[in-house]
């Protein structure tokens, strides 16, 4: 019984400790002035039309965690939040500013998936 006890709980930790660990790292966003978003996510390119100032990129998480994660991650750089609001339907628009860049993140999706919508 005992033996049984101790195998799980070493079991828990195994998975919390590989869970933690297989984060991916943050992603440094090419163009947008050091920008980083949270790592695990897929870029889809530039937005048409937009020649080049607006990129996106497509995750496997909920909006408001993403958005959060995006919004912490942004502030732990040094980057200043000018702007912070929630559309009627959810999604977050932010728009953050450092050494005289700004640069906005609207986060977009529904359920399990959202996307990073980022403008300069």
């Amino acid at each position: 019984m005992i033996k049984r006890i101790l195998g799980a709980a070493a079991a828990a930790v195994l998975i919390v400790a590989l869970s933690g660990s297989a984060q991916a790292a943050p992603i440094r966003v090419p163009g947008f002035h050091g920008l980083r978003i949270p790592g695990g996510g897929r870029a889809m390119g530039a937005a048409p039309g937009g020649r080049g100032r607006i990129v996106i990129y497509s995750y496997q998480l909920a909006r408001d965690m993403l958005g959060a994660k995006a919004l912490r991650l942004a502030k732990r750089d040094g980057w200043k939040v000018t702007s912070k609001e929630k559309s009627p339907r959810g999604s977050w628009r932010i728009k953050l500013a450092r050494r005289g860049k700004r640069v906005g993140i609207r986060v977009a999706g529904r359920g399990p998936r959202a996307s990073l919508i980022l403008t300069r």
